[in-house]
């Protein structure tokens, strides 16, 4: 059955004008400190790589832990033999020091710390990492590449990085930082 035509026309209200008030602000534009600001944020200011790379003073606590047992160690430096065929290069020396410290967010655990050179970082072609769990026993034996770049950007699970290994830092140029991180389950 059709409606009243009265009925109709009751049921239609009309919109009522928009005026510039009504219409929502436009955001405002960013300043370019903040949009630096935000870019840091996306490259790697939440990475606990971060927090290491940021803290050349902080320094080693404590007794250090003791070299790893040549007979636990797989690869790199630690597990060759003392007595070298031909020695092609003069070995590097050991670091001056090493702090680590330890940082856990939820379902990941994350270490590193600074590494202190008797040499400019530059005059290394790279370093090995061995991170020992409380039994001396490695968790993680890498070998870690000279890096020429600002690592702006670049946040790998495991590295490290001597700040003179890119021209455009002011840290102590024999210094390095280093970590190590992974998921529950992972390689810590």
């Amino acid at each position: 059955m059709d409606r009243p035509h009265s009925a109709v026309t009751a049921a239609i209200t009309h919109a009522q004008a928009r005026t510039a008030a009504d219409l929502p602000k436009p955001p405002k534009a960013m300043t370019l400190a903040e949009r630096r600001k935000q870019v840091d944020e996306d490259r790697h200011e939440r990475s606990p790589m971060r927090d290491y790379m940021n803290a050349p003073g902080r320094m080693s606590k404590g007794k250090p832990h003791s070299r790893p047992d040549t007979n636990r160690v797989e690869r790199g430096p630690a597990a060759e033999s003392k007595v070298a065929l031909q020695p092609l290069a003069a070995a590097a020396e050991n670091p001056t020091w090493v702090s680590s410290w330890a940082t856990a967010y939820p379902g990941m655990l994350s270490i590193g710390g600074q590494v202190k050179l008797p040499k400019r970082g530059d005059s290394y072609t790279g370093m090995w990492l061995y991170v020992l769990d409380e039994g001396g026993y490695p968790v993680v034996q890498q070998e870690i590449k000279k890096s020429t770049d600002d690592p702006s950007g670049d946040t790998p699970d495991t590295g490290a990085w001597c700040y003179d290994w890119w021209a455009s830092n002011s840290y102590p140029t024999d210094q390095c930082f280093w970590w190590a991180g992974s998921a529950l389950g992972g390689i810590l």
